[in-house]
């Protein structure tokens, strides 16, 4: 157990909202685990069932811990006028407040020491309603979307410090909102994932799963693109991140077909899940435990939670990576980065052709993960960062 010197009692209490992906309640758990920081999750009551703990850790349904909450805390009228949200009143039970998605709009309020983590839309879209406008096409969204842009743009650039990361979505947005560079963290607080839970299941072919059987049945070579569709090509789009580009990885694979005539080589996508509100990050292991290859993004060159996910999993990935950022974030890393149909086509067919090699790169995946992102290596990072953000505010 790590010692705050922040407390007479060693005791540093921390609350998180915004779950995005399940990314805090990784981060918490990591935190009360592998620390003596008392870490709370705050949750939506209205939040989808994929941001929720227990969409990781399925037994945790209707049976959270005395440090998850839920409340109606970015509801009505805390819209309009965060300072009416029972979030405020929570935060300020705590030394400092880590948020996340609608976060920044209520933590001004709570007067308390404050990070904001960037993740995506949050930093990117919500400020600026008007540049997007055309997501939102009624007059109630327009409403929302000019009230939540005018307070996250002032809780922002209120917030003691933004933890985010060096690739392009992030860093022009910042720039936009004049967010000056010493108010960002200068340590990487990477994405958590645990690799205990998360772990490739080798018994997932004897478990009847009806997905998994359909997939095995039809193939031996498996590509899994479990990501969204956005190809729309569009300026605003292209800036934050929203361009996946998955058109490159249809072309790419199109092509290795082609030139090596794999009969028994699929792409996986727009698969059917159990639940109406789509998978659970715990129904995907048994999807990633039986692919070869993951892809995600060839867009910007940012990763998130596939990426993660899939290397946690053993796969090997193929994805577009800005190589420049790696580099600033890692001394290594697995991700065989393509960002054309020909890089596609080139890294798939080299995979196919040496199984053994492809499942290399899916061991050194889950190495990096264990280095990285685990949430014993990655507490330390966020020990520090609350440390000395706490310190910055005083």
């Amino acid at each position: 157990m790590k010692s705050s010197p922040l407390k007479s009692n060693g005791v540093v209490r921390a609350a998180f909202y915004g779950n995005i992906c399940n990314n805090f309640y990784q981060i918490v758990k990591a935190l009360r685990q592998f620390s003596d920081i008392d870490a709370h999750l705050f949750i939506d009551e209205t939040s989808d069932p994929q941001q929720r703990p227990e969409s990781d850790d399925p037994m945790l349904y209707q049976n959270y811990p005395d440090w998850i909450h839920t409340g109606r805390y970015a509801a009505g009228l805390s819209i309009l006028a965060p300072w009416t949200s029972p979030l405020v009143s929570e935060m300020k039970n705590f030394d400092i407040v880590v948020v996340s998605a609608l976060g920044p709009l209520f933590t001004p309020f709570a007067k308390k020491p404050s990070a904001f983590f960037t993740t995506g839309g949050d930093l990117t879209i919500y400020p600026f309603p008007i540049e997007f406008r055309f997501l939102y096409p009624s007059l109630r969204a327009k409403i929302w979307s000019w009230s939540v842009g005018f307070w996250q743009r002032r809780g922002i650039r209120r917030m003691t410090e933004i933890w985010t990361r060096p690739f392009s979505p992030f860093t022009d947005a910042l720039a936009q909102l004049e967010v000056s560079p010493e108010r960002l963290g200068p340590t990487y607080c990477p994405f958590l994932i645990d690799p205990e839970t998360f772990k490739r299941d080798t018994e997932v072919r004897q478990k009847q799963n009806p997905l998994v059987k359909a997939i095995t049945d039809r193939f031996d070579f498996v590509l899994f693109h479990p990501s969204r569709f956005m190809m729309r090509d569009l300026p605003s789009l292209r800036r934050t991140g929203q361009w996946k580009r998955n058109d490159v990885l249809l072309h790419g694979f199109a092509q290795f077909l082609k030139e090596s005539q794999a009969p028994r080589a699929g792409l996986v996508l727009w698969l059917k899940p159990e639940h109406p509100f789509g998978f659970t990050r715990h129904d995907m292991i048994s999807l990633y435990s039986v692919a070869n290859v993951v892809s995600d993004d060839f867009g910007v060159g940012w990763f998130g939670s596939v990426v993660l996910e899939a290397c946690s999993t053993e796969c090997a990935v193929v994805t577009h990576v800005d190589e420049s950022s790696m580099k600033r974030l890692y001394p290594w890393h697995p991700i065989q980065s393509a960002k054309t149909p020909e890089e596609v086509c080139s890294h798939v067919a080299a995979l196919y052709r040496n199984p053994e090699e492809c499942r290399q790169i899916g061991i050194r995946g889950r190495q990096w993960i264990k280095e990285f992102h685990a949430e014993k290596a990655g507490a330390s990072a966020y020990v520090k960062r609350i440390t000395e953000s706490i310190r910055k505010y005083r």
